[in-house]
């Protein structure tokens, strides 16, 4: 009877590890992918395996960041939009949509705001449209600074991305992570 109790027991554990699901199984093209994400599991498999696993809906990963010890940020590119995730104790905490291009980059870090440095992080997305096409990639200390087209905090205690208002926000070029290319 012992015997029959474990193996059950064994067998319920190995299927719900084969069933087991991620954030991504509940989103949809043309649905609201931040409702469908926020507050679901994370997926914590290889990133071609998430891949071609939700290949239905064009995910491609755009990188990730740990924000701090306990929040991560993680870019994805789903069904054609890029949205950004804020994940914490496994789980997706607060999601936003936010397209980037070559003019018009993604960023990740402190800014100024009226001359002055941010005291927290900055998602944003910067306008790199006066920047010449041949400059290529930039230094890691390049302090080059851009206004931001549109910008959030990142709001480590709840974990939330916080609108700013970006009309006196400028981020360093040395922040810009897309893969697009940047400037």
């Amino acid at each position: 009877m012992r015997n029959t109790i474990i193996l059950i027991a064994v067998l319920m554990i190995l299927a719900g590890r084969c069933n087991a699901k991620d954030a991504f199984d509940s989103v949809h093209c043309g649905a609201d992918i931040p409702k469908a994400l926020i507050g679901k599991a994370s997926p914590h498999e290889r990133v071609a395996a998430i891949e071609k696993k939700h290949s239905d809906l064009g995910l491609a990963d755009e990188g990730s960041e740990e924000v701090s010890d306990s929040v991560s940020y993680i870019g994805w590119k789903i069904c054609g939009r890029s949205y950004h995730l804020l994940e914490s104790g496994g789980k997706i905490r607060d999601v936003l949509l936010a397209d980037h291009s070559r003019k018009h980059p993604g960023f990740l870090g402190t800014c100024e705001i009226a001359g002055r440095p941010t005291p927290f992080l900055v998602f944003g997305i910067l306008d790199a449209a006066a920047m010449p096409e041949s400059i290529g990639h930039v230094a890691p200390n390049d302090k080059t600074l851009l206004a931001a087209v549109s910008a959030w905090q990142i709001d480590e205690m709840r974990p939330a991305f916080v609108k700013l208002e970006s009309e006196t926000l400028k981020c360093p070029v040395s922040g810009i992570f897309t893969l697009d290319g940047g400037p």
